[in-house]
C-alpha cells in the first residue's frame, strides 16, 4: 500500500481510506486494543519515515487512535 501511495499528496485520500480499512478489519483489532491501552497509559511516539509531514501513515494512526480511544471510554 505504501509503495503504492509513494506520498503522492494526490493519492493520499484513498491511501487514508484503505489505511483505515486495515486498521478495522478483524485481524488488527489485537493490536489496536493494545495500542489503545498504551496511548491511554502514557505518551507513544508514533515514528514515519516520509519526508513529508503532513502526508504520511503516523497522522492516520494517530487520528484513528484518539478517534477509537475516544469510542471505548
Amino acid at each position: 500500500m505504501r509503495k503504492w501511495f509513494n506520498h503522492i499528496p494526490a493519492k493520499f485520500p484513498e491511501f487514508q481510506r484503505r489505511y483505515e480499512a486495515e486498521l478495522t478489519s478483524a485481524a488488527m483489532q489485537d493490536d489496536i486494543r493494545q495500542l489503545i491501552s498504551w496511548v491511554r497509559e502514557s505518551d507513544v511516539t508514533l515514528l514515519y519515515a516520509a519526508k513529508d509531514e503532513q502526508y504520511n501513515q503516523a497522522l492516520i494512526l494517530h487520528r484513528f487512535l484518539t478517534n477509537r480511544s475516544r469510542m471505548m471510554h
